[in-house]
């Protein structure tokens, strides 16, 4: 008997999408499971781990990022009211550009990491993005274009439109916020290789 095999993508719902793509993600959670602490405060040594865990082989900057923003600011920033709106968004993620721009960490374009810094200040109404995820968004919400595939993400204005459509997902599909994560970064590293091709 012969196996021949072709990849076969049907729509799927949110749920069924989490299940699959999520068994694909690689990332080790338990260093961020340790350190992200919903509802506990946080210690400079977590948000120091939680930037080295996002940053991967780009660590060494890690900790210069991790420093350059108080963590009692963080702490602070948790004991907001959630849904937090755009414009709270917009305040959070601006004093921490501020505060990168006063240790000189705030030159490159792209906003991945001062998302990620607004992430761990308010780790249950802000998404986390990177390049991964917002292929991945892209994809499902019909808007990727060939283009984009050799771009990052650069407009936080952006970033606030996939923070609303993540969280609307979540709220109606019931989803657990870090397995969508990581079915959507997952499903952006598949896009990106040369398997991800054949959905081009």
């Amino acid at each position: 008997m012969s196996n021949f095999v072709t990849l076969s993508f049907d729509p799927a719902s949110p749920t069924e999408f989490v299940e699959f793509w999520r068994r694909a993600y690689r990332g080790k959670v338990a260093i961020y499971d340790q350190n992200i602490r919903a509802d506990q405060p946080l210690s400079t040594d977590n948000v120091i781990a939680l930037m080295r865990w996002k940053a991967g082989r780009f660590g060494d900057a890690a900790e210069r990022f991790a420093r350059a923003v108080p963590v009692e600011f963080l702490n602070a920033c948790r004991e907001a009211e959630v849904p937090l709106s755009d414009e709270a968004v917009r305040d959070l993620y601006g004093r921490i550009t501020s505060a990168l721009h006063e240790e000189d960490l705030a030159r490159t374009e792209t906003i991945v990491w001062r998302v990620f810094l607004c992430h761990i200040a308010q780790p249950r109404d802000i998404p986390m993005y990177d390049v991964n995820v917002w292929r991945a968004w892209g994809f499902v919400k019909g808007w990727i274009e060939p283009r984009h595939y050799d771009e990052q993400p650069a407009s936080f204005e952006t970033y606030l439109e996939f923070r609303l459509w993540w969280n609307d997902v979540v709220r109606s599909d019931g989803l657990d916020r870090q397995h969508f994560d990581q079915a959507l970064v997952a499903f952006g590293q598949f896009l990106s290789n040369r398997w991800g091709r054949l959905l081009r």
